[in-house]
């Protein structure tokens, strides 16, 4: 037995899963809500085969912390691109000029 079928195989409900969703890293987490002897449902009611396989397109994979970065990451790209800068007084706006320009050199 591979090491994803052993994986697979030891899915409980209730574990968490994740989705790459457009194969780009857009990770969303779903939990199992029921196991068959066909495969898996997830929250959403989201069927997946017994080979970690849903809807022909994705694959299921173990959620880790590696995954759990890069949603954390888009999420916070997101709402600091939108986040209205003008408003922080200028020690905080300083501070993340530091930030930026260590990260750039």
């Amino acid at each position: 037995m591979d090491e994803r079928n052993g994986w697979l195989n030891n899915l409980k409900v209730g574990d968490e899963v994740a989705i790459n969703v457009y194969k780009n890293n857009n990770w969303v987490v779903k939990k199992i809500k029921s196991i068959s002897k066909d495969g898996f449902r997830l929250e959403g009611n989201y069927p997946v085969w017994n080979d970690g396989t849903y809807m022909g397109n994705y694959v299921i994979y173990p959620y880790t912390e590696k995954i759990n970065d890069v949603i954390e990451k888009s999420e916070l790209i997101k709402v600091l691109s939108n986040y209205n800068i003008s408003r922080l007084d200028i020690e905080k706006l300083r501070e993340i000029r530091r930030i930026i320009e260590g990260e750039t050199k």
